[in-house]
């Protein structure tokens, strides 16, 4: 009888949070709102030091608001990181490429490195000259509403405004809610004497605004002209007024910044532009007419011709203070200003004026050219091009900064983004454009010629391609020639899809022309991680983060097999041959390796980690759990150890970092057992102290733990592998201990089905093409096989496999296959349009879809429970709300609808529906997912809390309601009773008697009509019987409100006169009440409740006790 195949253990590596390959503090770091800061300034810009954490000498930070650029597969996206590092390090590799870029990064800092036609990670220190790294073609920036950067820069400046029309409404309020009461926090005195002549400091406009809570883009609108005006000065003095930009055409502005970047200066009192072309005078004269209404002339000089405007100083201060452009040493100092990085459009015209004052158009290189003394504003400019998919090359030359646009496709898209206004420059440029060819830097594939053999061409490719044979004896091809010759192809395979893909990818490949060794200046580095893909654009390159799982594959990683599609991707086919070849201790040992090796899974932390799920637990055979034990457990660890024990995964620990124990040392021992024996006697201390601490943690959740070196009986313990990903102490040990539990322990779960059974992970679009990455965790799988999928509801949806594609050992690529065997991660099309979610099962179809349907339906209900009342939760997939119920189950929160997808408009209705049964559920949760467009537009009083880490989003939730429950009870004790403390404002008092009409300030709690008053000596005042605020009847008043009270049967002259406050009257048992729930009321709540018991004891003695 034939011996049952096994299938490959899956493992997932969890809890790890990449980081440590870092860059130098002077590297620039482009944003998603188009904001360039160097890696010193983004890491200083979002420190905190309450949130940071010290582990040995590097600091860390968790962070949610930088969106930086990643890329993702064949796209460069905005991508946000999770955490910032800043570390010390003396020395850094310099890696110089043949587009200008120079990155400084940490020796061990991994690139994107082309051989041939497997993209890898090559450490810095191990790139070489002629290397191909990646590189971005285009980052797609956000743009922000100019006013805003305008306006924000405004309110930090001096500058008068005086208002239009569309302020009269604005005014009329200030001067009808008391001018008074406003003027004390201005610098002007007479507030009522600048708005009747509608002048004000824009200062003072901003706390108004702020004061009656109107927007910024209002008070912009509300502003007709501006001026320069100093603090020394009198308002009156005589500087010109500018018109506040008129923003309709932002080009236009910018094209006017960029002829004064060019040509201009600024004097001491003006701006001046020096510039003797006709067309340029007259679109920066137009421009300035336009858009700050100001007039200009030129004046000839000698040499030059001058054109001068009458804004005088208030116009130059703009320039200078409000956009950024220098006054002085402007040549060298100049960079592109923040509305231009932030604004398309702005930029376009920014750029065009640059070039049209100082550009230069080269008929020998058939390229445009741009020179200035400032090389970050070169820097920038070749940046902020990428965003209309133009790369350039800078380098530097006698002192000053050149930037280069060359090759057809970049003077193109040049000329389809920038109006030149100056036509003999436009019309060089299209001489350029049309006799440009292919860019030696840009256009280049070092693709092997043996590989473009295996394509299937058409007999007569030579005439396709002339010279097509003479071409072959080349190895680099530019992308011209492999478009034409995907032109040529017979048939598809997959060296030809490969070409296809490579040629329309977001990214392409630049030389590496210089690498040394560098001191660092500065001696400390900086770092961002960003979990979903490990990588982040710095400079114009694209850099890499490593991890456990890096140096799991790294010994083997050369080996895989180049010939297929380039794909980053969170799986690894680990083979028994390679895993021998990685850990000689296998052999040493004497282990005999009966798996065929291993399916890898990198799960980062939170929500990839989720995604693995199958019925009756999780899809990981096997988990790694990645601890650092300079930290121990944090959040995020336990919400993945509590996902582990649910779902009764088997795992082992990597206690990793052990290099970073301070005083940590390098021995010439290669067991990792030996390695910390050899450590000396305090260091020994250390790293038991931390260990033990976790087997404590550990013992919380119900573990038994120790070292594997310790363990008899693994069924009882975890194991602990003590390890460093940075210097590969304790791999071997932990590749080991995973072959050796997985072939005594898992037995009958990896012996081999017949049926294919799988995961459908996620819907990935390529150009054109959409693909399903999945995980095959069971049986073989056969091209155009018929598959059933299952779908929310529990029906099937049936399908046949088109593309069958299947991950290669080692490599992040994939190969088109007949037939694949589990367990192993794919690549699928299918021949029908179906709606996949995320994590739904896949079985092969053999016509029983009733039955199936019945297994899908158990299957769902089984793990997706919901109650009569409860929250929306909302995920990405179906293992991601699995996870997310079960963690709301543990908080005992109730579910009243689960559901994959982003956040929509019925589930704000629904939760909008629980306000009338429970305030507590009036909730949609969202676990990595977005809000729809149309659902934004009613979230009213629902809360929407989404958080991408799962820890964080239940802590977020518990947290709210534990502060909404508060609020019910508050508002239903409020309701019995409350507390109000008054202080009476003697210079507001509009009648005297029937009734008293005066005004006052809530200094604390909250003023209701109605409520009853007592004095500072417990004297009953009366019942307040209406509340006006803005000469409108509002039923209540809170803290810091100002409003007018009328008491019937009250007179102002005989009682309260002489008085400062009145409080709240209440009873004895309101009073114990209060005093029950204090935790439900504020600290200034407490001080008003206990004043109110002094007073009532002043003719009570026991009153309160």
């Amino acid at each position: 009888m034939e011996k049952q195949k096994i299938r490959q253990p899956i493992v997932t590596v969890c809890g790890h949070v990449d980081h440590g390959k870092c860059v130098s503090g002077e590297t620039l770091i482009p944003l998603s709102d188009g904001s360039i800061l160097t890696a010193k300034e983004l890491f200083e810009k979002n420190f905190d030091k309450s949130k940071a954490k010290q582990e040995g000498e590097d600091l860390i930070q968790e962070t949610d608001n930088i969106i930086l650029f990643s890329s993702h597969e064949t796209d460069i996206l905005p991508t946000k990181a999770s955490h910032i590092w800043k570390r010390k390090k003396k020395y850094l590799m310099e890696i110089k490429t043949a587009h200008g870029d120079i990155i400084k990064t940490t020796p061990e800092h991994p690139y994107f490195k082309f051989p041939g036609l497997l993209e890898n990670k090559t450490k810095a220190e191990d790139l070489k000259i002629g290397d191909y790294i990646l590189v971005p073609k285009q980052i797609k920036i956000k743009d922000l509403d100019i006013k805003k950067i305008i306006f924000d820069k405004l309110k930090e400046s001096e500058f008068l405004c005086f208002l239009n029309l569309n302020s009269q409404g604005f005014v009329e309020k200030i001067r009808k809610s008391g001018i008074n009461k406003i003027e004390k926090n201005l610098s002007i005195k007479h507030l009522a004497d600048s708005l009747g002549k509608s002048r004000i400091r824009i200062k003072d406009l901003i706390k108004i605004g702020a004061h009656f809570k109107v927007l910024d883009e209002d008070l912009y609108g509300m502003i007709e002209t501006i001026k320069n005006s100093s603090k020394k000065q009198r308002a009156g003095h005589t500087s010109k007024k500018v018109k506040l930009p008129d923003l309709h055409e932002p080009e236009k502005l910018g094209y006017l910044l960029g002829c004064i970047a060019g040509d201009g200066h600024l004097s001491k009192t003006q701006v001046l532009l020096d510039n003797n072309d006709k067309e340029i005078q007259e679109s920066y004269a137009g421009y300035l007419k336009e858009i700050f209404n100001l007039e200009s002339f030129v004046r000839p000089n000698h040499t030059c011709q001058t054109t001068i405007n009458n804004g005088g100083l208030t116009f130059k201060k703009f320039i200078n203070e409000i956009i950024g452009i220098p006054d002085k040493q402007k040549s060298s100092k100049i960079e592109v200003p923040k509305i231009a990085q932030s604004n398309k459009e702005v930029f376009k015209g920014f750029f065009a004026g640059l070039i049209d004052t100082d550009g230069y158009v080269s008929h020998i290189n058939y390229s445009i050219e741009l020179t200035s003394k400032s090389k970050i504003m070169i820097k920038h400019c070749s940046i902020l091009l990428l965003n209309l998919g133009i790369q350039s090359v800078i380098y530097e030359k006698n002192g000053f900064y050149n930037l280069r646009i060359a090759n057809k496709k970049n003077l193109g898209r040049f000329l389809a983004s920038f109006n030149l206004r100056l036509k003999r420059k436009l019309a060089r440029v299209i001489s350029a454009y049309e006799k440009a060819q292919s860019s030696r830097v840009f256009d280049i594939y070092p693709i092997p010629k043996d590989e473009l053999k295996k394509l299937k061409l058409r007999i007569k490719i030579n005439k396709i391609i002339p010279y097509y044979n003479k071409y072959l004896k080349s190895q680099n091809f530019t992308e011209a020639f492999l478009t034409s010759v995907l032109k040529g192809i017979k048939e598809e395979n997959s060296t030809s899809l490969m070409i296809r893909r490579l040629l329309e990818n977001d990214s392409n490949y630049v030389k590496v022309i210089s690498k040394k060794e560098i001191k660092n200046p500065e001696n400390y580095v900086y770092d961002f991680t960003v979990p979903k893909t490990h990588n982040f654009v710095a400079e114009r390159t694209l850099v890499h983060n490593t991890s456990i799982l890096d140096c799991l594959r790294e010994s083997s990683v050369q080996e895989g097999e180049a010939g297929a599609i380039t794909q980053k991707i969170s799986f690894t086919s680990y083979p028994a041959r390679q895993l021998k070849k990685a850990c000689p201790l296998i052999e040493k040992k004497g282990l005999k390796l009966n798996i065929p090796g291993f399916l890898l899974i990198d799960t980062p932390g939170h929500a990839a980690f989720t995604n693995l799920r199958k019925r009756g637990g999780s899809l990981a055979d096997l988990a790694v759990l990645v601890i650092d034990i300079n930290e121990g457990i944090k959040p995020q660890t336990a919400e993945v150890i509590q996902l582990l024990k649910h779902n009764k995964t088997p795992f082992l620990i990597a206690l990793n970092k052990i290099d970073n124990i301070s005083g940590w040392q390098k021995t010439s021992e290669t067991g990792i057992k030996d390695i910390i024996e050899s450590q000396p006697q305090r260091i020994k201390q250390i790293f038991d102290e931390r260990y033990l601490t976790l087997i404590g943690s550990l013992n919380n959740f119900g573990f038994d733990a120790d070292l594997y070196f310790n363990i008899d009986d693994f069924t009882k313990k975890i194991a602990l592998v003590p390890c460093s990903a940075k210097t590969f102490d304790g791999i071997q040990e932990l590749i080991m201990m995973l072959c050796g539990l997985s072939q005594k322990y898992l037995g009958d779960k990896i012996k081999l089905g017949k049926d294919a059974k799988g995961v459908l992970l996620e819907v990935k679009k390529e150009k054109s093409s959409n693909y399903v990455e999945a995980i095959l965790y069971d049986g073989t799988l056969s091209k155009n096989d018929e598959i059933a999928v299952a779908a929310f509801d529990g029906k099937a949806a049936i399908t046949r496999i088109r593309v069958l594609e299947e991950i290669e050992p080692l490599c992040p690529i994939f190969k088109p296959k007949e037939k694949v065997q589990a367990s192993t991660g794919l690549r699928l099309q299918f021949t029908d349009k179906i709606n996949i979610l995320p994590g739904m099962p896949f079985v092969i179809f053999k016509g029983n879809k009733e039955a199936l349907e019945k297994e899908f339906k158990k299957e769902l209900s089984e793990n997706i429970k919901t109650d009569k009342h409860g929250i929306i939760a909302k995920a990405e997939s179906l293992g991601s709300l699995e996870a997310l119920l079960v963690l709301l189950r543990q908080n005992n929160i109730p579910i009243l609808k689960a559901g994959i997808g982003n956040i929509t408009k019925q589930d704000l209705l629904q939760a909008k529906a629980n306000i009338e049964i429970n305030e507590l559920d009036a909730i949609v949760v969202g676990f990595n997912t977005d809000i729809d467009e149309e659902a934004k537009e009613i979230i009213g009083s629902v809360k929407v809390l989404r958080d991408e880490v799962i820890y964080k989003l239940i802590e977020n939730l518990v947290e709210f309601r534990k502060q909404k429950a508060k609020d019910i009870e508050k508002k239903r004790l409020m309701g019995l009773s409350t507390i109000c403390k008054l202080r009476i404002l003697h210079q507001y008092v509009f009648r005297s008697a029937k009734p008293a009409i005066f005004g006052v300030r809530v200094d604390g709690g909250r003023l209701i009509s109605r409520l009853h008053l007592i004095d500072e000596q417990g004297e009953k005042i009366g019942e307040v019987k209406n509340i006006q605020s803005e000469n409108k009847s509002v039923e209540e008043a809170h803290e810091d409100m100002e409003v007018a009270i009328s008491i019937p049967g009250e007179n102002y002259e005989r009682h309260l006169k002489s008085k400062n406050f009145l409080y709240s009257d209440m009873s004895r048992t309101q009073f114990k009440n209060f005093k029950k729930n204090k935790d439900l009321l504020s600290a200034k709540e407490m001080n008003i409740l206990r004043e109110i018991s002094e007073i009532k004891r002043k003719k009570e003695a026991d009153w309160g006790n």
